[in-house]
């Protein structure tokens, strides 16, 4: 199980998924679900991906 915290998200909710293609489309549910949440740009999902797979 990996978790991190929503990418640069204010409200600081945990995304959880067992692969890091799950916490991506996870985060991705999350980013629709709260008005306002800043979108990454293509660039900072490769960079949260690496760091996804460092933890």
């Amino acid at each position: 199980m990996i978790k991190i915290k929503a990418f640069n998200c204010p409200c600081g909710a945990e995304i959880r998924g067992t692969t890091v293609e799950d916490v991506l489309a996870n985060g991705g549910k999350h980013v629709k679900s709260v008005e306002g949440h800043p979108i990454p740009t293509p660039k900072q999902l490769e960079e949260l991906k690496t760091q996804i797979r460092d933890v």
